[in-house]
């Protein structure tokens, strides 16, 4: 897969607390639809539903690049004070930098906090681990 704005090759790593096709060249990402159904098991509280529900109604217009999947151009959607560029045939998403963690923080139930203290699930279990060694 390439970047569809420098047309760097994507490579599988984690960034933006989410692992996905990142760009090292400009620091962006794409998640295909199977990635992003994966982020409840990290983040307990999403909803990749809700998710997909806001990119369907968001206000959108074609854009010039292509989707790393080879499905065609991707569609620029704005919602929650984020635009992203997402795939209409296959579901991805492409995130510029910093993207992903505002969608992931704009999404997360008020009473969660900032959700970037650590994974929900390995949280605990790291506080757990190290109140063992002190």
């Amino acid at each position: 897969m390439k970047c569809p704005q420098d047309q760097s090759k994507l490579i599988i790593k984690e960034s933006e607390g989410h692992i996905g096709y990142l760009c090292e060249a400009c620091a962006s990402m794409w998640l295909p639809l199977t990635y992003i159904e994966a982020i409840k098991h990290w983040r307990t509280w999403f909803s990749d539903a809700e998710f997909a529900r806001k990119l369907n109604e968001a206000t959108r217009r074609l854009t010039a690049s292509e989707c790393p999947a080879k499905c065609g151009r991707l569609s620029a959607a704005f919602f929650d004070s984020i635009e992203v560029d997402w795939c209409q045939r296959c579901h991805g998403v492409w995130f510029d930098k910093g993207e992903l963690r505002k969608a992931l923080e704009v999404n997360r139930p008020k009473s969660q906090g900032s959700g970037w203290e650590g994974a929900d699930i390995l949280s605990p279990l790291i506080s757990e681990l190290l109140s063992g060694l002190f």
